[in-house]
């Protein structure tokens, strides 16, 4: 355990208090022999205090403020099965895989507790890689994934006998180690795609999405979720209440908002098109502009004022750290899609209005960037399709694997560029042009090598040949110097930029360009394997997003009745606590098994 508390840099006085063992002399009766500590009466509840806030460091969830210790944060500690859960965390804490798994058998929920297990032990896994501990971290993984295969196995058996109970587990909120969360929402955090993959979830997650009446008891074919009872529902086909049910639906509420959104990126279009002209008063303004600023301005508020000022405080529960939200948002792509078009839009907005004929092009340049990316934006409604959802995963991952290979070129690019224009332009000092960032230099080193990556040779140029084709290049410094954008000075022909360019083309033509085609190749072969999980993870995030939003503009319309209902009216967070799902002896049952099926396979 030293390993891990250096790494997480807890004090000597927090590992006396979790792992201490006291053998003084008890007051009184030392002559009996008996042991004595001066924390003895308090010693059992600042261990489990302890290390419960550890499993919560480690789960990523912050400490509550104000909140008092030890003892008085677990009411449940004088609880049987209480014990187990922190005997459990002792194990993982030391990595003892078969006493840990004999310990998960005794807990309460060892859906839940497998789930938040396994997350344990893959974030311990990675503080072991960080510190360069590969073998205990191939330890720890492995026993992450131990859990994670009896998750899905209690999935896989739960689903078989009692189906809609098991997916009513799922979504279940239970609290373990001091944390309130159902086994849905923590395996999603902690990227556990196996889980979140399941048919189990999957076919919950369809009865979210067409708002079926997930928390009531229905039949199994009412259970079913198609989307076809949904349009039928959608159509007054079966009556009233399935009517207001769909059409409250996130599946409605998603295609609404991208109804609107294909709507903004067409007018968009057609102002940065045509309407985008220099404007002298607010008349100058057109009708594609205004829709585009309202657009604009309920999507901010969907996407940031609402989920971040007015969230519900209704409840003491613990929340994630800023440091693990940051983390999540960096890591998905349509985040940061978001972020950045809202951003550029700004900028756009701010350089049209307050500089406009000065940086006109400027604008036309940043509302054309903002356009591009709101088009990229457009594709997540495809994420939730069964067939562009995988393919949208594949183009995401080989960009990855992309971007990866860029920093070689990159490399190789530079260097080349250097000795290009060391060779062709000799002792040209003037590397930064004060007149404007377009006259640099820096362009001219990169684009020759960049462009003979794509075969382009450009062997007049690098031998000077095109010197007077154009007459637009001169010898004079003073000329290509006071007139950059008119004049170019000429090449200065020198053999060794052959040669240069001869081993250059060889090397990225011949070599990078079909290393990274075969790259390509193995990692297609890769992510097919893995994209359908993959998208179904992507699509369990969508769902539960429009689960709780509202289309955008539409939103603007609701915006005063969610604030009253988040910030004035009164709540209670147990709509969900009667809701039928597994029993608890059918759980340790099946957890029994488990154990017993790995330990047959591993005789």
């Amino acid at each position: 355990m030293t390993w891990f508390f250096s790494i997480k840099r807890i004090s000597a006085g927090v590992c006396e208090q979790i792992w201490c063992t006291c053998h003084g002399k008890q007051k009184g009766n030392a002559e009996n022999g008996s042991t004595y500590c001066k924390r003895h009466v308090a010693r059992s509840l600042t261990i489990c205090d302890s290390g419960r806030l550890m499993c919560q460091q480690l789960l990523n969830y912050a400490t509550i403020e104000g909140e008092i210790r030890p003892g008085k944060v677990h009411p449940q500690i004088n609880d049987d099965e209480g014990y187990f859960h922190d005997l459990l965390a002792w194990a993982l804490f030391t990595n003892r895989v078969e006493i840990a798994g004999v310990f998960w058998s005794k807990c309460k929920n060892q859906l839940l507790t497998a789930v938040m297990a396994s997350s344990i032990l893959k974030n311990m896994a990675n503080k072991a890689t960080s510190a360069k501990d590969r073998q205990l971290y191939k330890e720890l993984l492995d026993h992450s994934r131990l859990f994670e295969v009896r998750v899905v196995h209690m999935q896989s058996s739960l689903y078989d006998e009692i189906e809609y109970d098991a997916m009513s587990l799922m979504e279940k909120k239970d609290e373990v180690w001091g944390i309130h969360v159902s086994p849905m929402t923590c395996a999603y955090e902690h990227n556990m795609i196996e889980v979140i993959g399941h048919p189990c979830i999957q076919r919950h997650i369809n009865r979210i999405w067409y708002n079926e009446q997930i928390f009531s008891s229905v039949g199994t074919s009412e259970a079913a979720a198609k989307f076809r009872d949904w349009f039928g529902n959608v159509c007054f086909l079966n009556g009233r209440k399935r009517f207001i049910q769909a059409w409250f639906s996130p599946l409605m509420k998603f295609v609404i908002h991208y109804i609107f959104l294909m709507a903004l990126i067409i007018g968009f279009s057609a102002f940065v098109l045509t309407d985008l002209k220099i404007i002298s008063g607010i008349s100058d303004i057109g009708i594609y502009e205004w829709l585009l600023y309202l657009w604009l301005f309920a999507d901010l508020q969907e996407e940031f004022w609402f989920p971040i000022l007015i969230r519900p405080r209704m409840f003491r529960r613990r929340k994630h750290t800023y440091w693990f939200k940051m983390k999540r948002f960096l890591f998905n792509v349509w985040n940061i899609l978001t972020f950045l078009s809202h951003v550029v839009l700004i900028q756009a907005i701010w350089v049209r209005f307050f500089t406009s004929s000065v940086y006109h092009r400027a604008s036309l340049r940043l509302y054309s960037l903002g356009l591009f990316l709101m088009y990229m934006r457009f594709l997540q409604c495809m994420i939730v399709h069964s067939y562009f959802g995988p393919k949208i995963i594949m183009i995401g991952e080989m960009l990855l694997e992309l971007f990866k290979f860029v920093w070689i070129l990159i490399i190789f690019m530079m260097c080349t560029g250097v000795l290009y224009h060391a060779n062709m332009y000799p002792s040209h000092y003037d590397m930064w042009s004060p007149k404007s960032v377009q006259y640099w230099r820096i362009w001219k080193i990169i684009a020759l090598p960049y462009w003979q990556i794509y075969g382009e040779l450009f062997l007049e140029d690098l031998q000077g040949d095109n010197n007077g084709v154009n007459g637009n290049c001169t010898f004079e410094t003073s000329v290509w110097e006071d007139h950059p954008g008119t004049y170019e000075r000429c090449v200065d022909y020198d053999w060794a930029v052959i040669v240069i360019a001869a081993f250059y083309m060889l090397i990225t033509n011949l070599l990078l360009v079909n290393l990274i085609i075969a790259l390509f190749t193995s990692r297609f072969e890769e992510v097919q394997k893995d994209s359908d999980k993959l998208s179904k993870f992507w699509r369990y995030s969508v769902i539960t997003q429009y689960r709780n939003r509202h289309p955008v503009p539409l939103n603007l319309l609701f915006l005063p009745w969610r604030i009253w209902r988040n910030c004035c009216k009164q709540q209670c967070d147990c709509r969900k606590e009667d809701v039928k799902t597994v029993s608890q002896e059918t759980q340790n049952l099946h957890a029994v098994k488990c154990l017993y099926i790995e330990s047959m396979k591993t005789k």
